[in-house]
């Protein structure tokens, strides 16, 4: 009875070492497994890590890229704005500068035109005034000479009246002479007569 009571803890024992090295066996390969798992949850996690990181990193690359890109489109079309600006006011200003030329070309040939008008309808006054000026002086001068010759005539008129009566009055005192010295030699003779016929 001791023997099978010694074998039978010998197998209980045996039995018991079995099952505590098939427990340590067991809790190795768990170990190993939860081990290996813990790898696996810590390399995915870790390798999560690094997507989320090299993520990040590219996001933040793309993003500073999209930033730096906007940045430089705005840098690009401030500088197209102000060279179109630049362009257009050089435009503008070649665009008034021809025009202006062409205004002052007309605005030239106008001018020209104009003062030669002027030049004509002054030329065409002067003249008009010069003889109007030389009718108004022949007019005068006519006038004039008219004024003379009929000065000029009442004073011949006047000599000659004067002459005219002179001569009259000169030749009545002739003429009244000569009557005298007749009606003298007469009564002389109409003495002597007289004497003769009474002596």
């Amino acid at each position: 009875i001791a023997l099978n009571r010694y074998e039978v803890i010998i197998t209980n024992s045996i039995d018991a070492a079995e099952k505590y090295s098939a427990a340590a066996v067991i809790q190795c390969r768990w170990l190993d497994i939860l081990f290996r798992r813990m790898e696996f949850k810590i390399g995915l996690e870790e390798k999560s890590v690094l997507i989320i990181q090299r993520t990040w990193r590219k996001y933040c690359k793309l993003k500073a890229s999209i930033v730096i890109q906007r940045v430089w489109r705005q840098i690009i079309v401030q500088q197209n704005f102000l060279q179109m600006q630049a362009r257009e006011a050089a435009a503008a200003m070649i665009q008034k500068t021809w025009r202006g030329y062409g205004f002052y070309s007309k605005y030239h040939v106008l001018i020209s035109s104009a003062n030669k008008i002027e030049a004509r309808v002054r030329l065409y006054q002067f003249r008009k005034s010069f003889l109007e000026l030389l009718n108004a002086t022949s007019l005068v001068q006519m006038k004039h000479q008219d004024y003379l010759i009929k000065k000029w005539l009442e004073i011949e008129n006047d000599a000659s009246i004067r002459v005219q009566c002179n001569l009259r009055g000169w030749l009545g005192r002739k003429v009244a002479m000569c009557k005298k010295k007749r009606r003298e030699r007469c009564n002389i003779i109409a003495m002597h007569l007289e004497e003769t016929c009474s002596g």
